[in-house]
């Protein structure tokens, strides 16, 4: 599955992945479920074999990479530093006193949060500067696990409604970190609810190290700036932001409508 997820993130393997399906799609109507199982079960051996039948032409090493696939043995990291958020896996949080094992990514219909459990990092024997690092997490329902409050901005999560769809990893790269708060409030309708909070991105330092370089800069993953974290790095604080997910406190009508929540 992982493998899986690598190939069809792959600007690299893009063509491949749309010619495969283009093939389901003779059979299957594109919103049958049944093309996502596939996917997971058909691609990186039709791949393979695709790209097996044109290798004596290729000449893109990272798609050679890509076709050799990543080594058995995957490395784990309890922490890991990209987008210039520290990430901690959910475990490795536990006992600490900020949590840095919330993340969000966003997708073209909905914004997904969950909680990092693993960091898995892929490495592939035909080049050893080629690695790929990717989150497992436990994801909250889009749909019978939030509660978005779409005038003030703000959402609430469930994590007692997991979303059921097997589909646990990202790219460290596509990963916004987040973090969640319980409501005070003791209200049936507030247990298990937790508001979610926006983290506030540093710039990345030269002084990150093992830094995961990609052999293409115009493949979308492996960026420069992803590395693994030394347990003895603490955070700091930096004015720079993360795209859309720079932090700013809540506005004072944001203030008022989430203490309405607590007490209502």
């Amino acid at each position: 599955m992982m493998e899986t997820y690598v190939l069809c993130n792959s600007e690299v393997a893009a063509p491949y992945y749309e010619s495969f399906l283009n093939e389901l799609y003779k059979t299957y109507s594109p919103d049958d479920p049944l093309i996502d199982q596939l996917v997971t079960i058909d691609f990186v051996g039709w791949f393979k074999s695709r790209v097996e039948s044109e290798l004596q032409n290729i000449e893109d090493d990272l798609l050679r990479s890509l076709y050799w696939g990543p080594k058995q043995l995957v490395k784990m990291w309890p922490c890991y530093f990209v987008n210039g958020f520290n990430f901690h896996t959910e475990d490795h949080n536990v006992g600490k006193s900020t949590m840095n094992c919330g993340v969000c990514v966003r997708d073209t219909e909905n914004d997904f949060y969950g909680m990092l459990e693993e960091i898995i990092e892929l490495d592939y024997p035909l080049n050893d500067d080629l690695h790929v690092v990717l989150f497992k997490c436990r994801w909250v329902d889009p749909t019978r696990g939030m509660k978005v409050h779409r005038h003030y901005h703000l959402v609430d999560v469930n994590f007692k409604r997991v979303y059921q769809k097997d589909e646990p990893f990202i790219l460290a790269q596509q990963a916004v970190q987040v973090y969640y708060t319980e409501y005070p409030s003791m209200k049936r309708d507030k247990i298990d609810w937790m508001a979610f909070c926006k983290t506030k991105a540093r710039r990345v330092e030269s002084h990150w190290t093992n830094v995961a370089y990609q052999i293409d800069e115009e493949v979308p993953f492996l960026r420069v700036g992803t590395s693994r974290l030394d347990e003895d790095d603490e955070d700091e604080d930096d004015e720079d932001s993360f795209d859309d997910y720079e932090t700013n406190e809540e506005s004072e009508e944001q203030q008022q409508f989430r203490l309405d929540l607590i007490l209502n």
